[in-house]
């Protein structure tokens, strides 16, 4: 109810947070934020080069921290074929970022 609201209300008091706090570390300073804003990019570029089968895999076993096993049950594959697909995704996101970074280079 609103007196409900109203009487914790005034028990409430803000304060204040640095900067620091309220984004993370990494926006106080400027570099930082620019190298892990690059990183990012560089990692969603990596990805785009996968197939999606592969990158599906990929991403939900090394970001999203989700078992093979809990992949292959929920998806209905077996747990060969994704493991499978997962090494190639692998090997493929390692190659992406090696060519990619060599490109960034020679600009």
């Amino acid at each position: 109810m609103v007196s409900d609201y109203r009487s914790r209300a005034r028990f409430f008091r803000e304060t204040a947070t640095s900067e620091i706090e309220l984004f993370g570390a990494s926006h106080a300073d400027p570099e930082a934020a620019l190298a892990e804003t690059q990183s990012r990019a560089l990692v969603l570029r990596a990805l785009d080069r996968l197939p999606l089968d592969q990158r599906a895999v990929f991403v939900a076993s090394e970001f999203d921290e989700t078992s093979v096993s809990d992949l292959a049950e929920h998806l209905g594959l077996s747990v060969n074929t994704l493991y499978s697909r997962l090494r190639l995704a692998r090997a493929r996101f390692a190659a992406a970022i090696k060519a990619l970074t060599e490109e960034g280079g020679r600009r």
